[in-house]
């Protein structure tokens, strides 16, 4: 799936919200919302598409944010920037 393809968002929606494997689910969601945020950015660069499409990557985004509020929220970790060490 390239980057610009506008549909690629869809299929990686699909699969988070259907991903039963807790494990997997995190990346599934962070995969899904970047394309919806990346197709997002490139229909306001270039002001095309339809009200539409803007309203399926505004329902997906919100569908991915309950699905990810409902079980529990994703654990990231950071480097920090002090070595882990406590000051």
């Amino acid at each position: 799936m390239s980057r610009n393809d506008g549909d690629g968002w869809r299929s990686l929606y699909l699969a988070a919200m259907h991903e039963s494997d807790r494990k997997l689910l995190p990346q599934r969601i962070v995969e899904a919302r970047t394309a919806i945020l990346r197709q997002a950015r490139r229909l306001f660069h270039s002001n095309t598409g339809s009200r539409d499409e803007r309203q399926a990557l505004d329902r997906a985004l919100y569908s991915l944010n309950s699905l990810l509020w409902l079980r529990g929220g994703l654990k990231f970790t950071t480097a920090r920037s002090d070595g882990g060490k406590r000051k």
